[in-house]
């Protein structure tokens, strides 16, 4: 599978650029924010983005052709 072809920049990040990771519900909501925060930028996620996330992760790392 190759990524889509885009004008857009695209980055990768190393383990060592990601500084901490908060999980928190703001005042006065119901869902989940997580705050990525980078070596050169700062990112806040919805619950439903991180969930979609996680489904993906837990796809491909229980699918039974995986190979380990």
């Amino acid at each position: 599978m190759s990524l889509p072809v885009t004008s857009k920049p695209v980055k990768s990040y190393p383990n060592d650029s990601v500084r901490r990771v908060i999980a928190f519900i703001p005042p006065g909501h119901q869902h989940l924010r997580l705050i990525i925060e980078l070596s050169d930028q700062i990112i806040i996620l919805h619950e439903a983005v991180v969930a979609g996330i996680v489904r993906a992760y837990i796809d491909v790392v229980t699918h039974p052709s995986r190979k380990v």
